[in-house]
C-alpha cells in the first residue's frame, strides 16, 4: 500500500498528496458567501497531476502515471 501513495505522489508535479490543511482553503472557500456567484466549474486541487497529465490521478500499481515522454496517442493507457 504504502508503494501506491509514493508513486502517486511521485506523478504530482508538487511531490506529495498533500495535507489537510493545503485544501482546507478550498473547502472554506467554496462554503462561504465569496464563491455565491460560481456555478458549475470543478475546482482542482491535486498538487497538479492533472495539469501535467491530462487526465485525473489514478494511479496503476508500478506506475506513477506521469510520463511526458510517452505519445499519448500510440500508447492510450
Amino acid at each position: 500500500m504504502q508503494d501506491f501513495f509514493d508513486g502517486w505522489a511521485a506523478a504530482t508535479p508538487l511531490g506529495d498528496l498533500g495535507r489537510p490543511e493545503q485544501t482546507a482553503g478550498v473547502a472554506v472557500f467554496l462554503a462561504s458567501e465569496l464563491s455565491s456567484y460560481m456555478t458549475g466549474h470543478a475546482v482542482v486541487s491535486d498538487g497538479g497531476i492533472l495539469h501535467s497529465t491530462g487526465r485525473p490521478g489514478v494511479v496503476v500499481s508500478g506506475d506513477s502515471g506521469a510520463d511526458p515522454s510517452r505519445d499519448e496517442a500510440s500508447d492510450p493507457r
